[in-house]
């Protein structure tokens, strides 16, 4: 008899040592539940300004890249300065870096894009007349390899090949082409005489396409049908232009624009749109010669807001909206997952990027950094 008595005095500490023990996935800094399995939210900043604007994410690692007036990593050089926050991929902090002028003037990180050894790629805009724009090449433990300065003004997007070259584009229309190493091979610009192109994102297929979208509020291919028309542009790799297409809403009053872009592995596209009105559609695919297969428009208004797209190595698309919400399609158009009563994020996403397990990150925020993982398991 006794001996079950102490079978089950054990048994019963067994139990409490493995249930009731501290979490070791517990975020030491900001007090959020992480872990490689779970949805975790982290913030962190100074007790000033700061605001994220990218985001890259590899099988290990999560890079963050925004702007901040305080003394994040480094004194303040400027008004604003860059910075470059890199964490775990269960929301732990590793290393962090800021950078500025040494004059009166605003740079943020705007865009980041990673290689295949997780180097990191930075595109870096200023406010400052006649500073021109950089780009930024980092290892993954911080240590800076190269900085060029880039011959456009307002740099927007950041984009590579499946041979490492790298692409910039530009609110002014320009796009540049780069080597892995940081060396120019070309300037292109898409604007007209007349008509400026205001580039919001730019993908290139596994073929050296290049594919870039915006806005306009001229007649840049079409004639103007709206306050803001939306274009895309398809180039091969030779800088001939495939295809040239504008479209509006019909209405002065309103908007469009191509918020983003994403090519899937049998190299169809898909736009990710904004507008005003409700019948414009919110994503479209088109096939590589420009015929468009179908579209998603947005009757109830509930997510006119979107920011992001990306798509993930089954063709799975997502669209992230301002309001905080998530929506995931298959590639034939369908609605299979949206974020509505599961995840509750309640700042205004920046930023969205998948991870190589199809993991989503966001980062939103301002004044403060927010970093959120969802997990693939969460999103079904």
């Amino acid at each position: 008899m006794k001996f079950f008595k102490y079978l089950f005095v054990l048994l019963s500490l067994i139990l409490i040592v493995s249930c009731g023990g501290e979490d070791e996935n517990k975020d030491e800094n900001n007090g959020a539940s992480g872990g490689k399995n779970k949805i975790w939210e982290i913030s962190w900043g100074t007790d000033n300004w700061e605001r994220p604007l990218s985001i890259a994410a590899s099988e290990e690692l999560v890079f963050v890249g925004g702007e901040t007036k305080g003394n994040l990593y480094s004194d303040l050089y400027g008004k604003f300065d860059a910075f470059l926050s890199v964490f775990t991929n269960d929301g732990k902090e590793l290393w962090g870096k800021q950078w500025g002028t040494s004059i009166d003037d605003s740079i943020n990180l705007r865009a980041l894009m990673l290689d295949e050894n997780q180097n990191v790629y930075g595109a870096v805009d200023t406010w400052h007349k006649g500073s021109g724009s950089m780009m930024v090449k980092f290892s993954p433990n911080g240590e800076k390899i190269w900085e060029n300065i880039v011959a456009i003004d307002a740099v927007s997007f950041i984009a590579k090949d499946v041979f490492g070259n790298i692409y910039i584009a530009g609110n002014h229309g320009d796009i540049l082409k780069y080597t892995k190493d940081g060396e120019e091979l070309w300037k292109h610009n898409i604007s007209t005489e007349n008509t400026e192109a205001e580039i919001k994102s730019i993908v290139v297929d596994s073929q050296g396409n290049i594919y870039v979208g915006g806005r306009t509020n001229g007649d840049l291919f079409e004639a103007l049908s709206g306050s803001y028309d939306a274009f895309l542009v398809k180039l091969n790799p030779d800088l001939v232009h495939v295809f040239e297409k504008q479209w509006g809403t019909g209405n002065n009053n309103d908007w469009i624009q191509v918020s983003g872009l994403a090519v899937d592995n049998n190299n169809n596209l898909y736009i990710a749109s904004s507008s005003s009105s409700e019948e414009s559609d919110i994503l479209v695919k088109y096939s590589p010669n420009g015929e468009k297969i179908w579209g998603q428009n947005n009757k109830d208004g509930s997510y006119y807001s979107i920011n992001s797209i990306s798509i993930d190595n089954e063709n799975i698309i997502y669209l992230s909206c301002t309001n905080g919400e998530i929506y995931k399609y298959n590639q034939d158009g369908f609605l299979i997952w949206n974020s509505k009563d599961i995840v509750k994020v309640n700042w205004e996403i920046k930023g969205m990027t998948l991870d190589n397990h199809q993991n989503l990150y966001l980062i939103g925020g301002e004044s403060d950094n927010y970093l959120m993982k969802i997990p693939k398991s969460e999103m079904k």
